[in-house]
């Protein structure tokens, strides 16, 4: 996907919406940056483990801000377990949210408050220090992060495809369909988990990212994944969440490095991973 492909269908999405489109479009019209990322309808996570949507999200500054009109989707009815297949950022509780009341504004202070945030949203990008503008192609490509070194959680690293992320650790695949691969590190290996319940595991995330929970639902499986691993000495995962974009298009997102955890894993029945670093090593291709 390009650029303009991005840029469009993000606006497309506010199609329908008379006063978010009105509002979403002239916001980034008006910064007219391209440096800028910015996502529509964004789900985030709450503190409270409930989900909700943000109209507008600027990742790079963690800003968001939402639309507040009468009926806002808020309000909607959204399963849980269909929202845990899309790429949430978690972190939204610490993040600037601008709301707009356009139920109680005329034409003239709608447009003033859009103003504010334009202001806002360029301050912030001329402020931050280590601000990387937006590239799209680079953001995608296993490239980048191979030349970086590393990949950072904190960084919200996404790669379309599983082969893109197994070329980040040495891997020179044209394919791969598998749930895992291989890492340079023999205790450890690349994982590409369905973080929420399908028809063959019942996985999960806590919302503070913290910790995985892994079982199959094939009980006897479980048990057998669960005594192997107990008697490991050492069981690390690299691992890239399945996720579907807010385009929905498949991705994987980078959540940490986890182990497993004996104790909680005995207690629970199912395979427990704690995170023990946001950030890994990559590696380059073989020649």
């Amino acid at each position: 996907m390009n650029i303009k492909e991005y840029v469009t269908k993000q606006l497309g999405r506010t199609n329908g919406k008379r006063y978010e489109a009105y509002v979403v479009h002239r916001i980034i019209s008006k910064l007219d940056d391209l440096s800028i990322k910015f996502v529509t309808q964004q789900y985030v996570s709450l503190p409270d483990g409930k989900f909700a949507l943000t109209d507008l999200y600027f990742p790079q500054l963690r800003i968001h801000v939402e639309v507040d009109e009468a009926h806002h989707r808020r309000n909607d009815n959204v399963r849980a377990d269909e929202i845990r297949s899309r790429d949430i950022v978690v972190r939204a509780n610490s993040n600037p949210l601008i709301r707009i009341d356009v139920e109680t504004l005329s034409i003239d202070e709608i447009n003033i408050e859009i103003d504010k945030i334009v202001k806002i949203v360029g301050e912030a990008r001329n402020s931050e220090i280590d601000f990387k503008p937006w590239d799209i192609t680079a953001e995608y490509n296993s490239e980048t992060y191979r030349k970086k070194g590393y990949i950072d959680a904190n960084e919200d690293v996404a790669l379309r495809t599983s082969v893109e992320v197994c070329h980040c650790f040495g891997h020179k695949y044209k394919g791969w369909r598998r749930g895992g691969a291989p890492h340079p590190d023999e205790n450890t290996i690349l994982w590409f988990p369905r973080l929420y319940e399908n028809s063959t595991w019942d996985n999960s995330i806590s919302n503070d990212e913290l910790t995985i929970f892994e079982k199959s639902k094939d009980t006897t499986r479980a048990e057998k994944m669960l005594s192997d691993f107990l008697a490991k000495d050492v069981a690390k995962r690299v691992v890239f969440a399945r996720v579907k974009d807010n385009l929905g298009s498949v991705m994987y997102r980078f959540r940490g490095v986890y182990k497993f955890n004996p104790e909680e894993s005995r207690e629970s029945g199912a395979l427990v991973w704690k995170r023990i670093s946001t950030k890994t090593k990559t590696f380059p291709l073989p020649v």
